[in-house]
């Protein structure tokens, strides 16, 4: 821990703090307050982290409800720096606990948060977001999968079993029902800065209040309609949840008070749920070879059934938004 870029006032003691995927994350408390100290894992490109960060600093200027994560300047005047270890940024510990995801207040209250933050972000420039790229450039989310239309086993260092072969064929059938959306539609969907990765665990709650979202690191200029499918899946929670429509609704409800979809977006729905699952299966077979890891077989198979459920409940996904 190198805490001698930034003026801290002593005494000056570390804290654990819960971690994420692509980070680690240490609590830091001085003599005037406490922060958090982020040490990113997943390859960042300065420029990007720049465009995140500038993203942060002007979103904590606007009139919103919440917080947001935005970094403490160096004493060179940086966002963050960098060392052998990765980059490192310092940000005020924003205060709250997780969301409670069978709290249907809470729930409504991160579809509205949503419908805020888009709000505000319409007038954020579309400049694309250095060494980033759509959710829908699909041969571009991850430099060791370049071809993902024309997936095979051995492509990704499976073994070449009837399963997996059965897998890659489905694969290969979504991949090119999918670019006949991105081919019509997806360009055609309203467009601006998108959170990029919206879901109840990226939020914090001071009791049903939402006090803070966090982790843009995936923040870019894309099609609205990803953050809104990514917040209802990830509220829904179909394999946990015992009644995920009661959760869905509200959430709907939440953003529906503030943003109205077109209804192109809402008939684009269930596809955009495939595309960002897609996008995510890509980018961690993916990271796994960069890791010099086999991936595992079930992300892939979580797809191919989340498609199923999709397909089947269409009408009740699609009665959700009409109510």
């Amino acid at each position: 821990m190198r805490l001698e870029h930034y003026d801290l006032t002593p005494p000056i003691t570390e804290f654990p703090l819960s971690q994420g995927v692509n980070n680690t994350i240490v609590g830091i408390r001085t003599g005037n307050g406490d922060y958090a100290l982020k040490q990113i894992h997943a390859p960042h490109s300065f420029e990007s982290l720049q465009y995140e960060h500038d993203l942060l600093r002007w979103l904590s200027k606007q009139s919103l409800p919440f917080a947001v994560p935005a970094p403490v300047e160096t004493r060179s005047g940086q966002t963050h720096y960098q060392d052998e270890k990765g980059h490192h940024i310092l940000m005020p510990l924003l205060q709250g606990q997780r969301p409670n995801y069978d709290n249907p207040i809470q729930i409504q209250a991160i579809g509205t948060a949503l419908g805020e933050l888009q709000i505000a972000l319409r007038t954020y420039p579309t400049t694309p977001r250095p060494n980033t790229v759509a959710f829908g450039n699909l041969n571009n989310i991850h430099p060791r999968i370049p071809d993902p239309q024309s997936l095979t086993p051995q492509d990704i260092g499976w073994s070449q079993t009837s399963a997996t072969h059965q897998l890659c064929d489905w694969w290969r059938e979504e991949m090119a029902s999918l670019n006949a959306f991105l081919t019509h539609t997806y360009p055609i969907l309203p467009t601006q800065v998108i959170h990029g990765d919206v879901a109840p665990s990226n939020t914090l709650f001071i009791n049903n209040t939402i006090s803070a979202i966090l982790d843009f690191e995936f923040s870019c200029p894309d099609v609205r309609i990803i953050d809104v499918a990514s917040g209802l899946k990830f509220s829904m929670r179909i394999d946990e949840n015992d009644n995920p429509w009661e959760i869905g609704a509200h959430f709907i409800q939440g953003y529906q008070s503030k943003i109205k979809l077109t209804e192109l977006e809402c008939a684009s729905l269930i596809d955009t749920m495939i595309l960002r699952d897609v996008v995510s299966t890509i980018w961690w077979l993916g990271r796994n070879l960069d890791d010099n890891k086999i991936p595992e077989t079930n992300r892939m198979e979580d797809l191919r059934s989340f498609k199923t459920w999709l397909i089947t409940h269409r009408t009740q996904l699609e009665d959700l938004w009409a109510q």
